[in-house]
């Protein structure tokens, strides 16, 4: 099951991102499906989290966005096991089915080579899994609060998408009156 983090966020930012696509418009073809599959390899299609300094900065003054939200959406990967790509992944694959409890995944054997492969192999997971506030979590240093990790998130996607109707207002005024 994959986590229902990105929600109002990346609609938002589509929407943002449509302006860029307007300008893109008398770009040369060519050119256009170059840079569309360079943001493709950079962010993944649909976006992977955590979004990347390459793909960042493929998407210009938008990038600092998606770098906050890739932020927040570690964090919430960090403190909500249910949000965990990487417990999921362990509950999903006959590989690792272990018993997986809480926040943690050193009940993972290193010695399961399979397990261990699987989980590298996903992106997001393998960016958690080299987490170094992750590393603390796993080995109980921090003290991870879950709804403070969402509640920041739904409040960062809430200015993202309050942003966005500004825009849209913008552009209907100074537009509609000509």
């Amino acid at each position: 099951m994959k986590p229902r983090i990105a929600v109002p966020g990346l609609a938002a930012l589509s929407l943002l991102l449509a302006g860029c696509a307007a300008r893109a418009n008398s770009t040369p073809p060519a050119l256009q499906a170059d840079f569309s599959d360079q943001v493709n390899a950079a962010c993944g299609q649909p976006l992977r989290y955590p979004v990347s300094d390459r793909c960042a900065s493929l998407m210009a003054s938008v990038g600092p966005l998606l770098q906050r939200r890739s932020a927040l959406v570690m964090g919430v990967w960090r403190s909500c096991p249910q949000d965990n790509p990487c417990l999921r992944i362990v509950a999903s694959q006959p590989a690792c089915q272990i018993p997986v409890t809480g926040v943690s995944l050193s009940a993972i054997p290193q010695s399961n080579p399979v397990c261990m492969q699987l989980l590298e192999a996903d992106y997001s997971c393998s960016a958690l899994l080299h987490d170094s506030l992750y590393g603390l979590i796993q080995n109980r240093r921090a003290n991870p609060r879950c709804q403070d990790a969402r509640n920041a998130l739904r409040d960062f996607d809430r200015n993202v998408e309050n942003v966005r109707l500004d825009i849209q207002w913008y552009q209907t005024l100074t537009t509609g009156g000509d």
